[in-house]
């Protein structure tokens, strides 16, 4: 079960004198919030392309931890991050959801990538979390995109989120 405790604002958090100090000509445009952040391998090469007019687009798969949720099939070993573990065709990595990215800019970036919670919502029963993928450089978190789907519970759970302040540009 998600622990709504660890979404509310701490004490000793950050005074409004601090957060109006960082980032003089950016504080107006700054959202700053607290909430739960958790790291999830991305693949490295993407499951559909959507390259047009020179914008370098592609889907990719967004994976979960081996004890997360039934693995899906990978239909070849370039589908897999390296150092996945292949079992037969299927990978010990389930898929957790996708996102449509950069190709350019995934291939700077490391094979796990931030997401933060956004939002809670239960349908039809089950709890789901809308997250957002988010960069850092600097103190500043910048949004790069929203998966296709929201994360189950557990997929998030297992990859250990943790509690922090966002200052989001």
């Amino acid at each position: 079960m998600l622990d709504t405790q660890r979404c509310s604002i701490p004490k000793g958090g950050p005074s409004k004198d601090y957060l109006f100090s960082i980032h003089w000509p950016l504080r107006s445009q700054l959202l700053v919030f607290y909430t739960t952040s958790a790291h999830f391998p991305v693949a490295r090469t993407c499951d559909l392309d959507s390259s047009n007019d020179g914008n370098r687009f592609g889907l990719y798969t967004i994976l979960g931890s081996p004890d997360s949720e039934p693995a899906k099939s990978h239909d070849t070993a370039e589908e897999t991050l390296p150092g996945e573990v292949l079992e037969g065709s299927n990978t010990m990595y389930p898929e957790a959801s996708s996102i449509y990215l950069n190709k350019n800019w995934r291939a700077r970036q490391p094979e796990s990538l931030e997401f933060i919670l956004i939002q809670t919502k239960t349908v039809h029963g089950t709890l789901s979390l809308e997250t957002m993928l988010i960069e850092r450089i600097g103190n500043l978190a910048y949004r790069v995109n929203l998966p296709t789907s929201p994360f189950s519970e557990l997929a998030w759970e297992t990859q250990k989120p943790t509690g922090k302040w966002i200052y989001l540009a």
